[in-house]
């Protein structure tokens, strides 16, 4: 594949994916969700609700709230060396959106890297930049030539597979929870259920509205799962 280098070209293509993607996904309170998959995907605050900007974030773990993995708009000046998403196009000369497959660190998983197609069954794609294969490992999230059903189905297939590298790298920033022990002070105890909401935050050069969204995405999968959805509380340790 070779890299797009034409700046209008990339956002041309980022909106047509990222409209494509909301169109065919079911809105839900802060975020959408693409139906049979199970992958949540929101604008991370980047944007009004219900719009998309320049970034989408996909898959949500339950458990920590944190985000999967970001794809952003390309940014064509830095060819492959910028920001870990490009377009590209391939033999055929469809415009294809790919992603690096790295990871940065969060709660569900350490950074993932050189072992991302190991821990995500994913297979790179090669990508010629001037000539000459890039030196990073680039993954299909989508050809964006394909019918909308395809394509949104790749993105999701493309989360899934980062969801699957973080659940088998583990080692993320929160410490997993010590074994529960029989005694009723080692039982779970539960807090109270996440809520969106809008606040307004006083900053240099005013204010600005930051959302929560993490509330947004407890509410919708409660209501995707029922009541069986509660929030633990941090167990003490010593």
């Amino acid at each position: 594949m070779d890299i797009v280098t034409i700046q209008a070209e990339c956002d041309k293509a980022f909106r047509f994916w990222a409209e494509t993607m909301t169109s065919g996904a079911k809105e839900v309170e802060g975020g959408w969700l693409i139906e049979g998959s199970c992958v949540l995907f929101t604008n991370y605050g980047h944007g009004g609700p219900g719009k998309i900007k320049d970034q989408i974030m996909l898959g949500v773990d339950p458990d920590t709230w944190d985000s999967t993995v970001k794809i952003v708009r390309p940014n064509a000046a830095t060819f492959d060396k910028g920001k870990v998403t490009v377009l590209a196009t391939d033999d055929n000369g469809h415009k294809v959106l790919l992603r690096e497959g790295r990871l940065k660190p969060n709660n569900v998983s350490a950074e993932i890297k050189d072992d991302f197609p190991a821990l995500s069954g994913l297979t790179d794609v090669a990508l010629m930049v001037k000539g000459e294969r890039s030196t990073r490992r680039w993954y299909v999230v989508a050809d964006l030539d394909a019918d909308p059903a395809m394509i949104i189905s790749q993105t999701a297939s493309f989360s899934l597979g980062c969801t699957q590298a973080r659940s088998r790298r583990g080692g993320g920033w929160r410490k997993p929870q010590d074994a529960e022990r029989d005694d009723d002070s080692s039982r779970p105890t539960y807090g109270m259920d996440e809520k969106g909401n809008v606040t307004t935050r006083k900053r240099t050069g005013g204010d600005v509205q930051v959302r929560a969204l993490q509330g947004y995405v407890f509410e919708t999968l409660q209501k995707l799962v029922g009541g069986k959805l509660k929030k633990r509380r941090p167990t003490a340790t010593a």
